[in-house]
């Protein structure tokens, strides 16, 4: 899984935090855990559901947009929805996501959104002069009225 330099940053500071002296460290200690009985254990599903549960009730706090109920799937789903609409290739949205199939790609994240609609439209369309402000000659009124 590539990681962006941001996440990389971030990784390190963690790693000098929770893991000091790393290279010391036998090779199958986990890179996230809790102690369990005095030794560092990998996180469970469940603790991960659990701390991501109160990220979310924090951020809320600062943030109202934050939905009630947030899950890891969620934040799976609409990173690959941002990285689709800002114009990254199903393909590499597939390969990120570990489907083998670019049709289960293609089922949830292949549907243009209305911003998306927009902006071809606006792409497609040729620039033109300001709208009209003044109105139709009632000859051209009648005309347009009349087409069927």
């Amino acid at each position: 899984m590539p990681l962006s330099t941001k996440t990389v940053e971030h990784l390190q500071v963690y790693l000098e935090e929770f893991h000091p002296g790393r290279t010391r460290m036998p090779a199958i200690r986990p890179v996230f855990y809790s102690f369990h009985r005095g030794q560092p254990t990998g996180l469970s599903t469940d603790t991960v559901a659990a701390v991501l549960k109160a990220a979310a009730e924090t951020a809320r706090h600062h943030c109202s947009s934050v939905p009630a109920r947030v899950h890891c799937h969620m934040l799976r789903k609409t990173k690959a929805m941002d990285l689709y609409q800002n114009g990254i290739p199903l393909p590499i949205i597939m390969r990120l996501l570990g489907h083998e199939n670019a049709s289960t790609t293609q089922a949830f994240y292949a549907f243009a959104t209305l911003d998306m609609m927009r902006e071809a439209i606006n792409t497609a369309t040729p620039a033109t002069g300001p709208a009209a402000t003044e109105k139709l000659p009632e000859d051209m009124l009648h005309a347009l009225y009349s087409l069927r």
